[in-house]
């Protein structure tokens, strides 16, 4: 089954797929533990076959929809409209926004399962980096506390303005921000060893699209760090 709305072509590449299934089939396995067939197959699947387990799937989910009880397929339009109507974003960057809002079920005082799900991969996500830093010997004394650090990029999604800027403590950073996935969206964060150069770098090579006094740059896309 083909994508018909012309305004998702520019998704017909399947990674967009499989990535947006990707980041859902880990959330449920998260969540409930075992495996979800329909995303589990999607990702085994060619793009045909994959969309057409999508939309022919008539199960009601809400693992990852606040208010409302979607079929697959519908999230996976949604997604796409979405993305396609915001410049510089992905269907999974919308997947994002539909499990951050996922709740612990009959709890008076609500727990998002969605943002503790993403805590666990950014702190998977730190620890693997954190095994590349150089330690011992291997270092000069200083250079990890002068020069290493995060970049980071961030998107406002009102505007559609990026941030381009550098940091040691990136959740200090982001809360100073207020970024909150929503309005304020994380869209790269990355460890390396000389933060400063690689602010610096990509500053000089956005220039020209940069709002004056500001690390905010008028972007058709999402630098890649």
């Amino acid at each position: 089954m083909e994508i018909s709305d012309e305004s998702f072509k520019k998704f017909d590449d399947p990674s967009y797929l499989y990535e947006w299934a990707k980041l859902y089939n880990e959330f449920y396995i998260y969540k409930n533990n075992e495996l979800n067939m329909v995303f589990a197959k999607v990702l085994k699947s060619n793009k045909e076959d994959a969309i057409e387990l999508i939309f022919t799937n008539n199960q009601k989910y809400s693992d990852a929809e606040s208010n409302s009880r979607d079929s697959y397929g519908e999230w996976w339009s949604a997604d796409c409209e979405s993305a396609y109507l915001m410049d510089g974003t992905k269907p999974v960057d919308w997947m994002k926004k539909r499990i951050l809002k996922c709740k612990v079920i009959g709890k008076k005082n609500s727990t998002f399962y969605g943002e503790d799900f993403f805590q666990k991969k950014e702190d998977e996500r730190l620890k693997d980096e954190a095994q590349k830093i150089p330690s011992g010997k291997m270092v000069k004394a200083g250079i990890i506390n002068d020069t290493a650090g995060y970049v980071y990029v961030i998107r406002d999604m009102e505007t559609g303005l990026y941030k381009i800027g550098e940091t040691t403590n990136w959740r200090r950073r982001f809360k100073e921000l207020k970024v909150d996935d929503e309005k304020i969206v994380a869209i790269q964060l990355k460890w390396v060893s000389n933060r400063l150069e690689i602010e610096k770098y990509h500053h000089d090579l956005y220039s020209a699209y940069r709002l004056p006094q500001s690390e905010w740059f008028k972007l058709s896309k999402s630098p890649n760090l």
